[in-house]
Formats: structure tokens, sequence, C-alpha cells
């Protein structure tokens, strides 16, 4: 059995690595973006939570009589679902009648989001 392979069709040895190498340098740099999206993505989500959060936490305040609004150190949320995240409540006199109040909240000790507001008593 004498088998001639001059006469078979395909691809050599040389055409295989020049294909392997032109999808290596064009799906590298794609992976690697697509892994920085997936984080931008993580963190665009964590920061979302954070100001929807810091939201809620400062119509808290709102609500309250105007003696009653105090400053609040580190704090875990109350809800189950957001126990990576901690908030603090800081409260300043700037007049008699008026209060600054500064909401910052954290997500695993790095701050997220921080919204300020001022209150007035009626």
């Amino acid at each position: 059995m004498n088998y001639n392979f001059n006469n078979e069709a395909g691809f050599t040895m040389i055409e295989l690595l020049i294909a392997i190498s032109i999808l290596g340098v064009v799906l590298l740099p794609l992976t690697d973006m697509l892994i920085d999206n997936t984080s931008k993505v993580i963190e665009a989500k964590q920061m979302t939570i954070a100001i929807n959060l810091a939201r809620l936490k400062l119509e808290e305040q709102r609500v309250k009589a105007f003696e009653d609004i105090s400053s609040r150190a580190l704090t875990e949320m109350d809800e189950e679902s957001f126990n990576n995240y901690k908030y603090s409540v800081e409260v300043n006199n700037i007049k008699t009648k008026v209060k600054k109040v500064v909401v910052k909240v954290y997500f695993k000790e790095n701050i997220k989001a921080e919204l300020l507001t001022f209150i007035r008593d009626m």
C-alpha cells in the first residue's frame, strides 16, 4: 500500500499556525474587554444600589420631627438582602432652624454613595 500525499487537499502546518496566530491576536483583546466590562457592570450595580439606599435613609431623616434628626454612626442596613452595605448619617446645625444632613453608604467598607440635603424646621 503506497499512499501518494502530494495530491491530497488540505491545510499545511504553516497555514494552520498562521490562522491560529491571527485568532489569538484578535481574541485576546476581546476577552480582556469582556472581563473588564463585566467588572464595570458589577461596579455600576453596587453604585446604583448604594445611591438608592442613601435616598431611602435620607427620606427617613426628612420624615422625622426636626428635633429628632440626629447623626448616626456607621450602621448595617436593616434589610437582610443588603447585608454588605452600611450607612452613616452626619447632621450639622447650620442655622437655628436649618440642618445639613449627609448620608454615606458603604459597600464592604468602601464608600459608594454620598447624598447631602438641608432640612428646615417649619
